[in-house]
């Protein structure tokens, strides 16, 4: 499965493109979905709503970095295994 949020030239778009997840068959399987970083929460969210449509026995998700930012959308992965914050990263 992949996603994309990007236009070409790496232009930012707005809609999420889930792309390869008509093909999967998750029904009655433990699912687990690993991104690497966690930011305002948009794609692993759409994508759980995505995955939880296939009727899978269980669905969690794992970041390896969350940015401890202020999201809009009210989720958080059930696994986080580094929680950083945004001048760490060099962001500001």
């Amino acid at each position: 499965m992949q996603t994309s949020s990007y236009g070409m030239k790496g232009e930012y778009r707005r809609g999420l493109e889930i792309k390869g997840i008509a093909i999967l068959n998750l029904e009655s399987k433990n699912v687990l979905i690993i991104d690497d970083i966690f930011d305002a929460s948009n794609t692993l969210f759409q994508v759980y709503q995505a995955l939880a449509k296939k009727n899978p026995k269980s669905l969690k998700s794992l970041v390896l970095v969350s940015r401890n930012i202020p999201r809009d959308i009210d989720y958080w992965p059930n696994y986080v295994l580094y929680l950083t914050w945004k001048k760490k990263m060099g962001l500001l």
